[in-house]
């Protein structure tokens, strides 16, 4: 299975019920802004990441546009979630975590703070 149809199977039904139940979709919207970070088909030093992905091209042009772009594509998000504005925000601002801090440090935070949050 690739990313454009492990979303729909795995990820995106936990961030459905999590916005239904008003849940956090923190760490699934993290998973979403990461591999949106993928499909930019470049790692943090610059060399090119070999998209495997049936649909790799109309992904990785959505990308290149911002996750908010990708966040359109009916092949992998459906109606409810492409207008969905908590999950679009989410997402978006995970992506921008990773932009300024790059992936280990993005994820470490995240980390941190579930697990601040499941101890309380």
């Amino acid at each position: 299975m690739d990313g454009s149809s492990k979303l729909p199977a795995f990820i995106l039904p936990s961030v459905r019920g999590q916005l239904i139940r008003g849940g956090s979709i923190r760490l699934l919207s993290f998973a979403i802004a990461s591999w949106c970070w993928y499909l930019a088909g470049r790692d943090e030093k610059g060399r090119t990441i070999e998209i495997v992905d049936p649909p790799a091209n109309a992904l990785q042009t959505a990308a290149k546009r911002g996750p908010a772009v990708l966040l359109t594509v009916a092949d992998v998000f459906e109606d409810d979630l492409r207008v969905a504005g908590a999950f679009i925000g989410e997402v978006e601002a995970a992506f921008n975590v990773l932009a300024a801090q790059g992936t280990r440090a993005a994820l470490a935070g995240y980390l941190r703070e579930a697990e601040f949050d499941n101890s309380a």
